[in-house]
């Protein structure tokens, strides 16, 4: 694999830290900081579309209806009323929008809004009395979106409902 060259300024400490890793490791600067990048990466790797993937089944399930019911319900009651196992299945529906080609990303990083604060409530260190992404959600463009997949930009129905 080709290599390339990478120039980054970091505070002195760290630079201390890894010369002393490296020593203790026996290995180059360079190769201890390209292991932390490469490990770092690992852990934040994104899911890979299964081979035969099709993005309509999300948007033509059961699981996508209550998401966005549920979106909507906190809009104009956002207390936290729910069932736990609900907020993990909504969290499951919200990483899948997060690698579905049709979702724009513009609402995925709405829904990353609404996951962020459910993964909060369901790490069971805290607790959330009332949901605050009804209050930054952009109600518009989900409703656009549900909208245009619906109906496309000219009327005309695109996916037909299950």
């Amino acid at each position: 694999m080709k290599k390339k060259k990478l120039n980054l300024r970091i505070e002195e400490e760290l630079v201390n830290g890894l010369d002393q890793l490296a020593y203790l490791e026996n290995k180059t600067v360079s190769a201890v900081v390209r292991e932390a990048v490469v490990n770092h990466l690992r852990q934040h790797e994104l899911k890979q579309l299964p081979e035969h993937y099709n993005p309509l089944e999300l948007l033509q399930s059961l699981g996508f209806s209550e998401l966005i019911f549920w979106v909507y319900e906190k809009r104009f009651e956002p207390a936290n009323t729910d069932e736990m196992f609900l907020y993990w299945n909504l969290i499951d529906i919200i990483e899948e929008i997060q690698i579905n080609p049709i979702f724009p990303d513009t609402l995925k990083a709405e829904f990353r809004k609404v996951g962020r604060e459910l993964k909060v409530l369901t790490d069971e260190s805290d607790y959330i009395l009332d949901f605050s992404f009804p209050e930054s959600l952009n109600y518009s463009e989900l409703a656009y979106f549900m909208y245009t997949l619906r109906f496309g930009d000219l009327g005309e129905v695109e996916i037909a409902i299950k």
